[in-house]
């Protein structure tokens, strides 16, 4: 679903460790770590034509922080450091915290944090679960579950000249069809990694179309600390 959403920052993907802006232009920490303010660009546009405002941003936000008619947030206690959050102008949100958060920063470069329409939220709380619409560089076109997802270049996008592409397809295949699909040409890219016997097999069958790369798989382990309650003995 990427392709479809914004985030408010994101982690720059040609540079290691670096959070730039998405819908943000720009933004300021205070000396003390406790009030984040953030500029959006002008002009950003949902895919129904809608504006995309700092309204939105805190909405979305919001939602993270709190449970709304029957939704619950798994990521409500990453977000227990937001004391208040501001939206003095359309353009401009402000993130006041509890407590120096280090971490802030790249909690909101998250991609779990696409930013969705507060006036679509308030009409319906759940509606992500059934309906994608975003501010990304592309727009949904179909989903066929089992089979593919496709989508469009979105007009209307807030970065000028993006994206290169006209649109995309993508193709869900179990492990027995990545090799198949591989080698006869149904799609030109996998996104997961192979394992040594696939790797064989394409390379024994279409050496000169492939190019393999090897290295470790990075993962992550999510520790949480209790602080608000004894630890049970």
């Amino acid at each position: 679903m990427t392709p479809q959403y914004s985030l408010l920052v994101r982690w720059d993907a040609t540079e290691k460790s670096k959070i730039v802006g998405d819908l943000a232009k720009s933004w300021t920490i205070t000396p003390d770590g406790l009030t984040y303010t953030f500029t959006l660009h002008d002009g950003i546009k949902f895919h129904d034509g809608s504006p995309l405002t700092s309204a939105d941003i805190k909405a979305h936000l919001r939602a993270h922080r709190q449970s709304a008619r029957g939704v619950i947030s798994v990521r409500k206690e990453r977000f227990a450091d937001v004391a208040a959050i501001e939206t003095p102008d359309p353009t401009t949100v402000v993130f006041k915290l509890k407590a120096v958060n280090a971490s802030f920063l790249a909690l909101l470069a998250s991609p779990f944090n696409c930013v969705y329409s507060a006036a679509k939220l308030k009409q319906n709380p759940k509606y992500p679960d059934t309906e994608v619409m975003g501010s990304g560089a592309f727009q949904l076109v179909e989903h066929v579950r089992g089979s593919h997802w496709t989508g469009k270049r979105f007009d209307g996008y807030f970065r000028k000249g993006l994206p290169y592409l006209d649109g995309f397809k993508a193709y869900f295949v179990k492990d027995t069809a990545v090799v198949p699909g591989l080698l006869g040409g149904q799609f030109d890219a996998e996104f997961r990694g192979q394992n040594p016997s696939a790797r064989d097999q394409l390379l024994a069958k279409a050496k000169e179309r492939f190019v393999v790369h090897e290295g470790p798989w990075a993962t992550v382990m999510l520790l949480i600390f209790n602080t608000s309650n004894e630890a049970v003995r």
